[in-house]
């Protein structure tokens, strides 16, 4: 089966890029890991900084990456755009 991950932001990113290890590295030091996703952002000491990580797998719940990315392309968007009740 394959494994899948994901982080949502309800904030905004500078960047996200992949780092990948050399192959000694991830021989040696890694246990062979490929590497891994760097996300940038502002921060402000002392302030919160919120973000939401989770992880499926292909043998239960999500067929493929793609059914995998659009339930956290569809996360995000709720994340995002929260759902607001008013009572009177």
């Amino acid at each position: 089966g394959e494994i899948y991950l994901g982080v949502v932001f309800p904030g905004e990113m500078k960047e996200a890029k992949a780092v990948l290890f050399s192959d000694e590295e991830s021989k040696t030091l890694r246990g062979g890991a490929s590497g891994h996703v760097l996300a940038i952002a502002d921060y402000q000491p002392d302030s919160e900084f919120t973000y939401y990580w989770g992880s499926g797998w292909s043998k239960y719940g999500f067929a493929n990456s793609e059914a995998w990315n659009a339930h956290v392309a569809e996360f995000a968007q709720k994340v995002r755009n929260p759902l607001k009740v008013t009572v009177k």
